[in-house]
């Protein structure tokens, strides 16, 4: 995947009262703006630069960055005297100057501060590959709201929907403590148990489930066995992306009986975290989202408790939780040996 920087630095402001814009001030005897390119120039992810500067300074500056050594292909331009100006006119550039090579547009595009020189190449390699990753999701978010107000407008009226009734297994839900809980709940929960057990059992005890996880573990050695990996996978992510729309329809047609933009309220998060936490095992996840459900469900018991605290650190709960599981679960052990890398063959 192709990836270009964009870094405006056209602006005009200064530190300390000085006449010097921030961005050309000298640190460790190089321009902040400098120490900026130099973490950019050392990421695996970025193919390009671009660069918005003042007129007067680009050819002050080109020969800045020859002497500095910046190794990727390097463009400055004329910036704006506003940030979208300079922003703007770098992507007008880039299409330009791919449609004058013939080349495809980039992939992804990232545009950072210019007097952000402390952040890592690593750090800038994780979130493009968190882009690469999570580019779909990324594209729901926007799409499922763009879409609601297509259809409802920008304050139209909200959408309400009936919410599913409680299937009661008689019996069952008659039990203390846990009957409620667990066998008085809606289809879709039912479903969800369900999809537990047949998951845990395809993956540890069929052949597909060995294929599969070989896919994660080691996709070059399950090419050699003649497995297609690509459709393999493809299959796998179209599985794993229907079951997460299932938690996302629970939310709305069992829990709040209407969708608003961000409606998941970063749930999907604490769902990634209690995979780690389980390993990658579909019954200890199972467990692991009851304990961030109970967190959740003991916020709201606390708030109506009116114990005197500000309600804000009730709702900080499931979160403080997720943080502590991280915090003490041990690292990728667990995880596919191939996650989030490319299968190149």
């Amino acid at each position: 995947m192709s990836v270009v920087a964009i870094i405006p630095a056209a602006g005009k402001g200064t530190r300390l009262g000085g006449s010097t814009p921030k961005q050309f001030l000298e640190i460790a005897r190089a321009p902040i703006l400098i120490h900026t390119l130099r973490r950019f120039d050392a990421c695996h992810s970025v193919d390009e630069i671009w660069v918005a500067l003042p007129p007067d300074r680009i050819a002050a500056f080109s020969d800045e960055a020859r002497r500095h050594s910046i190794q990727k292909k390097l463009q400055l331009i004329e910036g704006g005297n506003e940030r979208s100006d300079s922003i703007f006119g770098a992507l007008s550039g880039i299409e330009s100057s791919y449609a004058k090579e013939a080349k495809p547009l980039p992939e992804l595009v990232i545009i950072h501060d210019a007097v952000r020189p402390f952040v890592t190449a690593a750090q800038i390699d994780a979130v493009l590959d968190s882009a690469r990753l999570n580019g779909a999701a990324i594209l729901a978010l926007g799409a499922t709201g763009a879409l609601y107000r297509g259809m409802y407008g920008q304050t139209g009226a909200a959408l309400v929907l009936p919410t599913l009734p409680a299937l009661r297994i008689p019996g069952l839900a008659d039990l203390p403590i846990v009957g409620t809980a667990l066998f008085s709940q809606n289809l879709l929960v039912y479903l969800a148990l369900a999809a537990t057990g047949a998951v845990a059992f395809l993956l540890f005890r069929t052949g597909l489930g060995l294929r599969l996880r070989a896919l994660g573990d080691h996709p070059l050695a399950a090419a050699s066995l003649g497995i297609a990996v690509r459709g393999h996978r493809m299959a796998t992510i179209a599985v794993a992306g229907a079951l997460a729309g299932l938690g996302g329809a629970t939310l709305v047609l069992a829990t709040s009986n209407t969708f608003v933009e961000g409606v998941t309220a970063g749930r999907g998060f604490i769902a990634l975290a209690v995979v780690v936490f389980a390993r990658w095992n579909p019954v200890a996840a199972l467990a692991g989202a009851l304990l961030f459900g109970f967190a959740s469900a003991l916020q709201f018991q606390l708030q109506a408790a009116d114990l005197g605290v500000p309600y804000q650190l009730f709702l900080t709960l499931p979160y403080l939780a997720t943080l502590a599981v991280l915090a003490f679960s041990r690292g990728a052990a667990g995880a596919p040996r191939a996650l989030g890398t490319t299968y190149d063959a």
